[in-house]
């Protein structure tokens, strides 16, 4: 028995000329497009496959290297400002209680 698969993915995603292969095998999919998506049909025998769609090379979600290193920088700023502002809160009553106690039962022991 035959099956079949269809696929539609948006342009952007995979820019470029598509591979497909099928158990790591290169086919050829039946394909057509319009001004947004790709839409590839496959057909193969009845049983379980892997399939894999990879797009030119290098063409998969690259960000460039200033894009991720001011990225990183807004991560480390973040947490950076997250730690002092932790440090710099006054301590409520209920936590000079809780150091009052934890004190105490130290210098009972």
């Amino acid at each position: 028995m035959a099956g079949y698969c269809n696929v539609s993915l948006p342009r952007d995603l995979l820019p470029g000329d598509l591979a497909v292969l099928l158990d790591g095998v290169a086919i050829t999919p039946t394909i057509t497009e319009n001004a947004t998506h790709t839409t590839l049909h496959l057909e193969y025998t009845l049983s379980s496959h892997q399939v894999e769609i990879v797009g030119a090379a290098g063409s998969l979600l690259t960000l460039p290297t200033e894009l991720i290193l001011m990225i990183g920088a807004a991560c480390i700023l973040l947490v950076v400002v997250l730690i002092l502002r932790r440090r710099s809160k006054p301590k409520t009553p209920s936590s000079r209680l809780d150091d009052f106690l934890e004190r105490a039962e130290k210098e009972w022991r």
